[in-house]
């Protein structure tokens, strides 16, 4: 098992320990954003805009969440004696599935935005 796979494994026994992972993101403008193609979730465990488009009060509240993110996975990366970049990916194998529902959008780990069609492919990373 890698150590990615690993870490990815703790995280999903331990989902409310970061306090990141819901089925929603609990912004209105944002879950509005999700919903609309705008914005969606991305393997490396952070938000990201779909489009150039998206709207610069979407993308700040999405800056924020994403700070929000850091910390936590800074917090948790510290507490598991792993990197900041492993936690938040380990991380991203839960949020792709709770926050990406049917007809959103979803950032692959080779960068790609796909529309979620009912079955989200995750990284090779996370645990089967």
């Amino acid at each position: 098992m890698t150590r990615t796979k690993l870490i990815a494994a703790l995280v999903c026994s331990s989902l409310l320990a970061v306090g990141v992972a819901q089925a929603a993101i609990g912004d209105p403008v944002l879950d509005g954003a999700i919903q609309a193609g705008q914005i969606g979730e991305q393997a490396d465990g952070y938000l990201g805009a779909v489009t150039a488009s998206t709207p610069a009060d979407v993308r700040a509240r999405l800056d924020q969440v994403n700070i929000r993110r850091r910390a936590a996975y800074t917090d948790r990366a510290q507490a598991r004696n792993v990197t900041v970049d492993e936690m938040a990916r380990a991380t991203g194998c839960t949020l792709l599935p709770k926050n990406t529902p049917t007809g959103a959008y979803f950032r692959s780990e080779t960068g790609a935005w796909t529309r979620n069609t009912g079955a989200i492919t995750l990284p090779a990373y996370c645990p089967k």
